[in-house]
């Protein structure tokens, strides 16, 4: 078969062409995911269980992705600045942030600018809390009965320190004082180490946190007086300690931490984000961290995870509705 060549007038017009061809391969190298740096965005205080922990996980999936991932603090409003200015970057994988059950919480009691469910792609969750009450350790209240029996007789005068008003610590409290009609008043800070530190220095009577708490009752510096998590499990470093459905108020607190991001990233970038995460909680470290603040490592992929999220969503709903916290 006789062959013919074609040529564009004017040579370099041609040999443009061809070489925009040659090149081609070359721009598919570089569309790859992920080609740069990933940002992540943790509504959690600095130095904090919740940032340490997932600063963890971060640096493990960006040695499996190759690529590093850039963890930066945005505290305040109970996650809603972290999570509102997450929900308006692009949605290609290069911007992440924590999903918790916090900012779940938080959005029934108070207005945001997002719907933890609609705006954004879940990708996976990797454990959940664990809270607990506490008061320091030369206080008078050896139990969280007398403690109650306290804020009963004496309204106003126990000061509860908590991470941000609409957070979880909160309807844990609030349950509690509908029902035994304790009346304690709130004292919000920012991150975990704060809310501790203000019990520490007097400025506060007891603690409703996350488990950043450990170390300061294994220092002896604070009093650990009931636990509350998804279940009605006890924690197994403080196995003396009893859960508040053992103690007869029936005050569970579903929770979840992991990752996600915008809406829309598209699928395989999700894919190769949530192998690498979930290949990440099985890094030393991370479980290391998990058990030192007793975190259950708990795994959920995309589809779970949202589905989890979803329902979640409607049985705190009701809740709040039931306990009239419902925001205006």
């Amino acid at each position: 078969m006789k062959r013919r060549l074609f040529f564009i007038k004017g040579g370099i017009t041609g040999i443009s062409i061809i070489l925009c061809f040659a090149l081609s391969g070359t721009g598919k190298a570089q569309d790859k995911f992920p080609n740069r740096e990933i940002n992540v965005v943790n509504g959690a205080g600095f130095g904090s269980s919740a940032d340490l922990i997932g600063r963890s996980l971060c640096d493990a999936a960006s040695k499996i992705l190759g690529q590093p991932m850039i963890v930066t603090n945005k505290s305040g409003a109970g996650t809603a600045l972290a999570l509102g200015s997450l929900k308006t970057k692009k949605a290609d994988g290069y911007n992440l942030g924590f999903l918790s059950s916090g900012a779940l919480y938080g959005q029934q009691l108070r207005e945001v600018p997002y719907d933890l469910n609609k705006d954004f792609t879940y990708i996976i969750q990797s454990c959940e809390f664990q809270h607990g009450i506490l008061v320091k350790s030369d206080s008078p209240w050896k139990t969280l009965n007398e403690l109650i029996e306290y804020a009963k007789a004496n309204p106003g005068k126990v000061r509860v320190s908590i991470t941000q008003i609409g957070m979880v610590q909160q309807l844990i409290m609030e349950r509690l004082s509908i029902k035994t009609g304790a009346k304690w008043i709130y004292i919000p800070y920012t991150g975990d180490s704060n809310a501790i530190a203000a019990v520490l220095g007097g400025h506060a009577e007891a603690l409703c946190a996350a488990s950043t708490w450990v170390p300061h009752v294994n220092a002896g510096q604070l009093k650990l007086l009931a636990v509350c998590g998804g279940g009605e499990k006890r924690m197994p470093s403080y196995p003396d300690i009893p859960t508040l459905t053992e103690l007869g108020y029936e005050i569970t607190a579903p929770t979840f931490y992991g990752i996600g991001g915008p809406k829309g990233i598209p699928n395989h970038v999700v894919e190769t984000l949530h192998k690498a995460f979930k290949k990440s909680m099985e890094d030393p470290d991370f479980i290391k961290l998990a058990a030192q603040f007793y975190y259950p490592i708990v795994y959920r992929g995309p589809e779970d995870f949202t589905k989890y999220s979803a329902e979640m969503s409607e049985n705190v709903s009701e809740l709040i509705r039931k306990l009239g916290l419902r925001k205006e």
